[in-house]
Parts: C-alpha cells; sequence; structure tokens
C-alpha cells in the first residue's frame, strides 16, 4: 500500500476514535455539572491539535523512512528534532489559550493524552499485513 495511503487510513481512524473519546469527555463534563463554553472549546482544540500531532508525526516519519540516502542516526536525529518541534508547538498553542481563558485546560490535554491510548487499541486490532 502507498504509503500517504497508509496515512490517510490511519489518521482517518485516529480522528473518528478521537470524536467518540472528545464526545464521552464531554458527556462526563456534563454529568458532573462542569460543562461550559470553554470545555467546548478545549475539546475542539485539543482535538485538533492531537490529530494535526499525529499527521505531522506520521508525515515526518514516513518521509524519514524514505530515506533520501540518510543513514540511521541521521534519520534518528531528525526523528527526534521533529518530536521536540511537535511538542514545543503544542505546548506553546496550550499556553496561549489557557492563558486567555478561552479554555478548560482539562478538556484540551484529554485528547491528547487519549491519542496514544487510541493507537494501542488500533495497532491491536490491526490485521498482520496492513
Amino acid at each position: 500500500m502507498d504509503s500517504r495511503k497508509f496515512i490517510l487510513k490511519q489518521l482517518v481512524i485516529v480522528a473518528v476514535a478521537l470524536v467518540a473519546c472528545v464526545g464521552g469527555m464531554f458527556g462526563v463534563f456534563a454529568m458532573l455539572g462542569k460543562w461550559s463554553m470553554q470545555v467546548l472549546l478545549g475539546g475542539i482544540v485539543g482535538y485538533v491539535l492531537a490529530v494535526g500531532y499525529f499527521f505531522f508525526m506520521s508525515i515526518g516519519n514516513a518521509n524519514i523512512a524514505q530515506g533520501d540516502g540518510k543513514d540511521a542516526t541521521q534519520g534518528k536525529a531528525m526523528a527526534q528534532g521533529g518530536m521536540l518541534l511537535r511538542y514545543v508547538a503544542i505546548f506553546a498553542i496550550l499556553v496561549v489559550f489557557v492563558k486567555t481563558g478561552l479554555c478548560n485546560p482539562f478538556s484540551m490535554v484529554i485528547p491528547l493524552a487519549l491519542l496514544h491510548p487510541i493507537l494501542m487499541v488500533y495497532e491491536f486490532f490491526r490485521k498482520g499485513g496492513a
């Protein structure tokens, strides 16, 4: 399978799973009586950050895997540099939204924290040849 098609397939699966998880998160906030527009906006921002993080991670790792004549140490350095850049960007965006008071911090961070378990469940149920 072409790497772009594989990345888009994974991105759609992650995006749909995150929508379900963020919807559940909204339900929990509503049941606890903590629902507000800040929670809604925080969930949306967290969702966009999580999907964006996964997209840029996938694209960067696919480019590294293609190699372009680079050795393993250069690929590792590129992957670590890309990860650091993504983390710094996410941290800066989170700080800006929290400092402005537009978003609930928990509703922004929860979608980011759910990304890894979603990927683990996806890999568990993925067929061996895909």
